[in-house]
Formats: structure tokens, sequence, C-alpha cells
């Protein structure tokens, strides 16, 4: 990365000498950061004419190849020469220069999101967007695009083992009659000892005229 200072002078070699030493650089990307700080004095990006100029100042760079990112503001009212205060500063003729156009929005209701505004594009985006420091003592911004959250969904509690095998001891109906032989049989399935199974079988379940049912609660 090569960081270098962009202030117009005003005279008509400046943009020459910065072409010359993009030309050497070769840089895979240009970022103009920001707009306002490399304006002539006296100039108002505001004004359609400085506007103009200053897209006709970055159009070499792209010629040579060099991709341009320009970051501006966007006005605090309608009356800068745009429909909307969204708009970037300059107006008509920026947007119209431009291949496309990256409003950061930062809203109370929906948070910070990007939009992209692509000049013969077939889709234009609308993404929610988080930023955080690249670390802890860096002022460099990381931007990254939010993902959804997961909204949580209570799932039903599990019924407990020992009500789950009484259940399907009614509807199997097995031929032993007994809990030692009926827990030895379900023992292995339930993953537990034929100690821990059978008094719980002797509290739910009853063997009456030849089928395994509820125990029935003793009267009061």
């Amino acid at each position: 990365m090569t960081i270098f200072p962009v202030r117009d002078a005003g005279d008509s070699g400046y943009w020459k000498g910065i072409y010359e030493d993009l030309a050497d650089i070769r840089p895979g990307l240009f970022v103009l950061d920001n707009m306002l700080g490399a304006l002539a004095p006296g100039e108002d990006i505001s004004s359609p004419v400085t506007a103009q100029r200053f897209g006709h100042s970055l159009r070499p760079i792209t010629d040579m190849g060099i991709p341009v990112l320009v970051v501006t503001h966007t006005p605090k009212g309608t009356a800068e020469g745009m429909s909307v205060a969204s708009s970037p500063i300059g107006g008509r003729a920026i947007a119209a220069g431009a291949r496309g156009i990256i409003t950061l929005r930062n809203s109370g209701k929906r948070g910070r999101r990007i939009e992209v505004k692509m000049n013969r594009a077939r889709e234009d985006l609308n993404l929610d967007v988080t930023v955080h420091r690249a670390s802890a003592t860096s002022e460099v911004p990381v931007w990254e695009r939010a993902r959804p959250q997961i909204k949580a969904v209570d799932m039903p509690k599990a019924k407990p083992w020992d009500e789950v095998l009484a259940a399907r001891i009614i509807e199997e109906q097995p031929e032993e009659t007994n809990y030692r032989p009926l827990a030895q049989r379900y023992a292995p399935t339930v993953g537990k000892s034929v100690e821990t199974i059978r008094p719980k079988l002797r509290d739910a379940l009853e063997y009456v005229d030849g089928r395994w049912t509820r125990r029935r609660s003793e009267p009061a």
C-alpha cells in the first residue's frame, strides 16, 4: 500500500504528476479518500461544474486500466442539487460518470447497510453490514456482511426414558410376565441396568388378565 496526499492546487499540471506517479506504481486500486479534501481552493463539490471537472480529472486514471474508488459524503438535505439526501454530493455529474455508487446508510431501525447502484447493472444490492476495528488498537474499519440471526425455536422437552419404555411395553405386549425378565429384555435398548429399570417398571406397570397395563393409582 502506497499512501500520498492528493490536494488539487488549481493549476493545470497538478493531475499530470498524479497520472505519472500512478503509471509507475501501477496499483491494483486507486482510493481517493476523500473527494472534499482533494478539491482546489474555493471549489464546491455541490456545483455541477466542479463535479464534472473532478470526474474529468479521474478519467485518465481509469483509462490506464486502474480501478478508482472515490470516497465522498452525502448532503444534509436536498439543497445540494439532488432530489434525495442520500445521493452523493456533486449530484448527477458524479452519478452519471461513476460506474457504480456504493452508499453506506445508518438507520436506527435497520442498522447499518450498504446500497449499491450500478450503471448498466443487472441487479442493485441492498446489504446489511457490520463494522469493527481490524484490531483492538487499529483505526482501520473492517466491514462485513451481516449474517441473518437465527430465531430460537422452543423444542418440546423429551419424555423421560421410563415413560417412553412403559408406553412401548404396553404397545408391544411382550411375553414376559414378571418385572425382572421384563427389565432384562429391554435393558439393552434403553442403555440402563436391570436394577435401574425394574423399580421404574414396577411403579408404572402391572400385569392384569394377561396384559401389561398402566398401574392404577391406589384409592385415597
